[in-house]
């Protein structure tokens, strides 16, 4: 057996063999180490990019509240009326915050059956569109400025 030991590892072949596996799993090993130093450069960069991006949406956020003209006693209102709409999320069950604005169309809908007045319906809107801007959650305004729309057509034509 020691022979045959002794033949492999004299054998020029079977060095060249060896040498070239050494070689493949040191570029193995190369490619491994570049490949995580690649990722860890993007990962960084990511969080880099993250960080610019959460500070830019930040200031814009803080400019848009800034630039709500709403006084204090207004956005007290606002809040106060909020909860009506709170109170109606909770009796059908979804959430008030945030919420679709679907969900506020429908909620119009609604007041607007009860007999409520377009000026009490645009005022509750504002008031939810308000604390969700406070809250900063995003609100989709289409379905809500459509049903305000469509309900002041609607009261046009019926009463």
């Amino acid at each position: 057996m020691s022979g045959g030991i002794l033949i492999a590892l004299t054998d020029p072949e079977f060095r060249a063999r060896a040498e070239k596996r050494e070689a493949e799993r040191q570029k193995r090993e190369a490619i491994e180490a570049a490949r995580a130093e690649a990722e860890a450069a993007v990962q960084a960069e990511m969080a880099q990019h993250e960080r610019y991006l959460a500070s830019e949406c930040e200031a814009h956020l803080g400019e848009l509240i800034v630039k709500a003209d709403v006084s204090p006693e207004a956005s007290r209102r606002f809040i106060e009326t909020f909860r009506q709409f709170a109170q109606w999320c909770e009796m059908v069950g979804v959430p008030c915050l945030p919420t679709a604005g679907s969900t506020v169309a429908t909620f119009l809908f609604n007041l607007w059956k009860d007999g409520k007045s377009l000026g009490v319906i645009r005022r509750m809107a504002r008031a939810i569109e308000h604390v969700h801007d406070l809250e900063r959650h995003w609100l989709d305004r289409a379905y809500i400025n459509a049903a305000v729309e469509r309900i002041s057509e609607l009261r046009k034509t019926v009463h």
